[in-house]
């Protein structure tokens, strides 16, 4: 999934509070997909690296320590350059009624865990 008008891998952020058991997840985005993936731990962290390194997707975690993911998201969404930035809520919330507040709080996307990889793909990709 690169640009069609570069060679160039798109730079995606990470924010997911248990990483070391989704590595293989961000292994196969980098290897098949061509992806540049930045890890982070908690929302802190990924406001901090998405203002650093200027992704062109958030993947993020909406129940993470600290600053949750869906202030996280908030936070991004006043910013001028994150206003487009297509940002996909990934949560094992599932129940009704825990859509809105993602999309609400600005996620472009919802996607529940546990999720098939080739969702989240095909979701990355229209997004892109």
């Amino acid at each position: 999934m690169t640009k069609s008008n570069s060679s160039k891998a798109e730079l995606c952020c990470k924010a997911e509070a248990r990483l070391s058991k989704k590595k293989d997840k961000t292994k196969f985005l980098t290897k098949a997909d061509s992806f540049q993936v930045i890890e982070v731990r908690d929302g802190l962290e990924a406001i901090e690296q998405a203002c650093e390194q200027r992704p062109d997707l958030i993947l993020m975690d909406i129940q993470m320590p600290g600053i949750n993911g869906l202030e996280a998201i908030k936070r991004l969404r006043t910013m001028p350059e994150f206003v487009s930035v297509p940002i996909i809520a990934l949560t094992a919330l599932a129940m009704p009624g825990d859509l809105e507040p993602c999309l609400e709080a600005g996620a472009t996307e919802y996607l529940t865990k546990p999720f098939s990889l080739e969702k989240l793909k095909a979701m990355m990709a229209n997004l892109l």
